[in-house]
């Protein structure tokens, strides 16, 4: 979505929809939702620090619903952050880089049919995508570098039902981390 303001600010705030079942693709996009959450310091907490104490070795929760911060806190908030900002930085490697990743498969479909696709978030990924098995490929693109036993799990059987795999991104499956019956990130610290 695009958001404005009458003195000409404008922002995008990414939105993942679901395909209809009756009308899926043959390829299906994963988006790192996960890392997202990971890397966002709205509220003063994300993975790498956080203004809340926790002990070591205890669980760490981060809430999904925070909006995202794209202007790292600890680095100064520019004038020109957001998934519209050109500069190169840190955080343009999350939900900017799979903006541009997913445009230019838009663009590639738009020429040929066969590189139309679905987009599911990695928690979509987690409690399991109907069918999945109906895909030709799945691509793991941007940052998936945080995942659940149960995202694992549904990859590898995947992948053994005949499934393929495109891997386009970087540091992924790095570190393991679960979400909670309430719906929380949750990892360890430490």
């Amino acid at each position: 979505a695009e958001l404005t303001t009458p003195s000409g600010g404008r922002f995008l705030a990414p939105f993942i929809v679901n395909p209809h079942s009756s009308r899926r693709q043959r390829i299906a996009v994963i988006a790192n939702t996960i890392a997202w959450n990971a890397h966002n310091q709205w509220g003063g907490g994300s993975r790498l620090a956080s203004f809340h104490p926790v002990p070591a070795g205890q669980p760490y929760e981060l809430s999904f619903e925070r909006p995202i911060l794209d202007a790292p806190l600890f680095g100064g908030v520019s004038q020109s952050a957001g998934l519209t900002d050109r500069a190169l930085r840190d955080f343009n490697q999350l939900a900017r880089a799979e903006i541009w990743f997913t445009s230019t498969f838009d663009k590639l479909a738009s020429l040929d049919p066969k590189y139309a696709f679905d987009v599911y978030s990695d928690l979509d990924f987690d409690q399991g995508i109907e069918n999945l098995k109906d895909y030709a490929v799945v691509v793991l693109q941007g940052r998936p570098q945080y995942w659940t036993d149960r995202m694992r799990g549904n990859l590898e059987a995947y992948l053994a039902a005949g499934g393929h795999v495109v891997y386009s991104g970087s540091q992924g499956l790095m570190e393991r981390v679960s979400v909670t019956p309430t719906g929380k990130l949750q990892f360890r610290k430490g």
